[in-house]
């Protein structure tokens, strides 16, 4: 089920067809009886945290991150170890000619610069 909501939720996505259907009937207050006065009744959606707020950007990149990273600079096309390993230290701010030895050895707040500067370049 997870899966099927997924394949949905990525087709309305890419799509931008998200006003215009739904996966869930319970967001089609005009089909349920009653389920406008619910609807008026929720609360507004909040503001998304800001993806550079990392709470404590001292600790280890976690293992979320590490694969974010590898995933990106595959499909960029970087699949040597050590081009992978640099091109993370210089979006890290990692002076020259140092370079990190594995991708475990970056901490959450460079790991998220690294993701954002990553995601930037691909687009």
């Amino acid at each position: 089920m997870a899966k099927k909501r997924a394949l949905v939720d990525a087709t309305l996505t890419v799509t931008a067809a998200s006003d215009i259907f739904t996966q869930d009937i319970e967001e089609m207050v005009e089909v349920l009886p009653g389920a406008k006065a619910a609807a008026e009744k929720k609360e507004p959606v909040k503001a998304p945290q800001k993806k550079t707020d990392v709470k404590n950007p001292n600790e280890p990149a976690t293992e979320a991150q590490v694969k974010a990273i590898q995933s990106i600079l595959g499909k960029m096309g970087i699949k040597d170890d050590f081009a992978k390993h640099e091109k993370a230290s210089r979006l890290a701010g990692i002076p020259e000619p140092e370079v990190i030895t594995s991708m475990t050895a970056l901490t959450k707040g460079q790991a998220s610069k690294i993701i954002e500067s990553l995601m930037a370049e691909a687009a």
